[in-house]
């Protein structure tokens, strides 16, 4: 069986580049170097959530305002954004309205060649009030179901800049990964990288590497093999006391079947010869059709059909894959030549009329990069047409190559016939995006496949109806559950025309189990795919679009209705002096409220990750200034979130960070007042033994006098100094440590 080998290693490759940070000054544009790149990653069950810190320098004596963009994997999600700036962590919170994927600044078009080193998926946000001479940080977290090809799951951090956007070396670069698996990992390999890889059992691996002054020249990438059988049905469950549990099923065939148990296919390559194909597109086309024909094994069937303003078929009916229909068909695809207009409702129903028999799939991979212009022109009635004609069920995947395709129309056309659609743009390879998919549908083990869950009440499944499970690739279904206990999973299907069923046995769904944490974000995710394509189908729907942002915001999941905004500081009159310590296994909450009233309620709420979602751990009356979480792990980042309701409404929370590995930041209460127009004075406590300098910068960040610059032991201070030489103005004062720094604003009048 033939496959593409590093194909989709190179596939993921040349469409991504690390972050680039720019800022405008007029009409020109300049790069902000990057100085540090610090990327923690956690794959849990394939499910990777990835932590990048980009530290950058102002180094211009002024303030700006700048953009950032980052490319991201094809099926990353953004779940969280902050920005240390001005001495101080800025957190944005997801919003409805106009989203932030692609370009939201609306300024990379100005930038030559960025779009297209973006990506189809990237994040761009506009970041306001720069200080000058200050060393800042953008945080971004992501999280991906790992892509699975032939047994072997890959992770790539997209770290490649092109020379053109690169305006320094990057002086440090970190990369630590946790891998975790509840099945066997029968190796981890760096291919690009001398990643330093550190088994901790069967089941748990650490990958590290670092580096200094540099300019990477590929993307990092990590890849590891899980143990198989058969066809392998593996559950896994997610449910908290108070909502309906969470699931996610992954169907996956071995590696080791051979290629005469797979299930026959009639495969049908239908491409667009039409006079605007001319040139490279119609070579690609052919490449495309030929590896798709070489790939194909004894027992499959095919034809191939060209189509302008007339309809050919290679054969006159399917005909079995041998060796010399095989060589027959490259020798007439070599001489095919673009010319004419395009039918494209004739080539599909001739396409749908290429059956064999019972027990075969059948799919077809269609190809065009125009507009109809022959016979039928009326996309409508086209869809109408091949709806009527595919009595055989024929899985229908279209590719869209250029810009004058009816992307719309494509997507109906795929969405309705248990397909996908690709638009390729004219920069890109036709014949690789081809063969990259033709390589996950050309091999089914089972076709038609039913999930029958026992006892179990499922709803909301993701996607809601099944594909077939095919050779080399994984077939994910998400969905919700109601009752809990432990049932029998059957999968049922056909295999090589007869009927077939897989059990799980004993499968258990649970009550109350929080071990999976990834799933319900996983799940609202799937959901979210899943009718934004349908909307790219059909057309957007308010009730639909609402229901999306729902979703996105409980879940965290970024989508094109929402995006981030600095929230930092919308509550900041409210809820003040928020603090954690981790103690003895305990975590220790306090928090000051700036308005007293009976009718408050404060919740506690924890998560693993900052957007959520959060589980709550108690209510609490108005007059609660503490709270002790005692089900804590060492090792552990917990985030808890602090609300304040009134009658029900939400009117403030605030969010904090602990990591029980590291311990909190080590200032804390810091505060500035004025004891008269010549004295100012302020109190700070160091949490552990730490150097301190305390500087008084202008209002354009300048600095103007350091008036403490030394190691200090830990406890509580109280300062003040002569202002006399300082004029009437707004200043700020800079406490800096080792791990971080607070800025505080003064207005002082004389």
């Amino acid at each position: 069986m033939r496959r593409i080998g590093l194909l989709f290693l190179i596939f993921i490759g040349l469409l991504r580049a690390d972050a680039v940070i720019v800022y405008f000054t007029g009409e020109v544009y300049h790069f902000l170097p990057v100085k540090d790149t610090k990327v923690t990653v956690n794959i849990q069950e394939q499910v990777a959530t990835t932590t990048v810190k980009h530290t950058f320098e102002n180094k211009r004596d002024e303030i700006i305002d700048i953009n950032y963009f980052i490319p991201l994997p094809v099926e990353a999600s953004v779940t969280g954004f902050s920005v240390f700036k001005g001495g101080e962590w800025h957190e944005y919170s997801l919003v409805e309205g106009g989203g932030n994927q692609g370009d939201t600044t609306g300024e990379s078009k100005e930038i030559p060649g960025l779009n297209k080193y973006l990506g189809e998926n990237s994040f761009s946000i506009k970041i306001d009030s720069i200080f000058p001479n200050e060393v800042d940080t953008i945080k971004l977290e992501y999280t991906e179901f790992l892509p699975y090809d032939m047994g072997v799951v890959t992770y790539y951090y997209p770290l490649y800049t092109p020379p053109e956007f690169i305006s320094s070396v990057l002086s440090t670069l970190n990369i630590d990964i946790s891998l975790h698996s509840s099945r066997k990992i029968l190796e981890v390999s760096s291919p690009f990288f001398s990643a330093e890889i550190q088994q901790i059992d069967s089941f748990n691996y650490t990958i590290s590497y670092s580096n200094e002054n540099f300019i990477p020249d590929t993307n990092f990438i990590i890849q590891y093999r899980l143990s198989q059988k058969g066809i392998g049905v593996y559950l896994y469950t997610y449910r908290d006391a108070e909502k309906d549990g969470y699931y996610m099923i992954i169907l996956e065939p071995s590696q080791l079947l051979e290629p005469d148990s797979t299930v026959p296919k009639n495969f049908v390559f239908v491409f667009d010869r039409s006079g605007s194909m001319d040139g490279v597109k119609i070579q690609q086309a052919k490449d495309a059709a030929i590896y798709c024909i070489d790939s194909l094994v004894s027992h499959d069937y095919f034809n191939v059909i060209r189509y302008n303003y007339r309809i050919d078929t290679c054969f006159t009916e399917i005909v079995q894959a041998t060796q010399e229909n095989k060589s027959i068909a490259r020798d007439w695809i070599e001489n095919t030549e673009a010319t004419g207009g395009t039918d494209i409702n004739d080539a599909l129903l001739t396409a749908l009329d290429q059956w064999v028999e019972e027990g075969i799939e059948n799919q077809i991979i269609f190809l065009t990069d125009g507009l109809p212009t022959v016979g039928e022109t009326n996309t409508e009635q086209i869809l109408q047409n091949v709806k009527e004609a595919n009595d055989k069920d024929f899985r229908i995947f279209c590719f869209g190559v250029g810009n004058d395709v009816d992307g719309r129309f494509l997507e109906r056309l795929s969405f309705e016939n248990n397909g996908i659609t690709v638009l390729v743009r004219e920069d890109q390879s036709v014949d690789s995006a081809v063969a990259y998919l033709f390589d996950r549908i050309a091999f089914p083990v089972m076709s038609n496949p039913h999930i029958d869950y026992g006892s179990i009440e499922t709803y909301d499944i993701y996607p809601p109806e099944i594909p077939s499970i095919a050779y080399g690739s994984q077939v994910l279904i998400f969905g919700r559950y109601k009752n809990s206990g432990r049932t029998d999973i059957s999968v049922t299907g056909k295999a090589k025309g007869k009927d077939t069923t897989i059990t799980l046995e004993d499968a258990d769904f649970p009550q109350l189990d929080t071990t999976w944490k990834f799933l319900p974000r996983s799940w609202a995710k799937s959901k979210i795919d899943y009718w934004i394509r349908w909307m790219k189908a059909y057309g957007e729907v308010d009730s639909i679009i609402k229901m999306i942002v729902d979703l996105s915001l409980e879940y965290g999941i970024l989508t094109p209705y929402t995006h981030y905004e600095d929230t930092s500081g919308v509550f900041e009159k409210m809820i003040t002096n928020l603090t954690a310590v981790y103690k003895e296994d305990k975590i220790y909450l306090s928090w000051n409220l700036r308005e007293i009233n009976a009718d408050f309620v404060i919740r506690i709420e924890r998560s693993n990750f900052r957007n959520g979602p959060f589980q709550l751990l108690e209510e609490l009356p108005y007059n609660t200034r503490s709270y002790v979480d005692k089900d804590v792990k060492r090792g552990e980042v917990y985030f808890y979130k602090v609300s304040i309701f009134l009658k029900g409404d939400l009117i403030a929370y605030e969010i904090i960070e602990v990591d029980t590995e590291k311990g909190m930041l080590t200032l804390q209460d810091v505060s500035v007042g004025i004891l008269s127009a010549d004295k100012i004075n302020c109190k700070f406590s160091l949490r552990k033994d730490a150097f301190i300098t305390i500087d008084i910068l202008d209002v354009t960040g300048k600095k103007v006098r350091t008036i403490l610059n030394k190691r200090m032991m830990a406890g509580e201070y109280k300062l003040e100094w002569d202002a006399r030489a300082l004029s009437s103005g707004i200043y700020f004062l800079s406490f800096k440590t080792e791990d971080e720094n607070v800025i505080r604003k003064v207005l002082l009048i004389k």
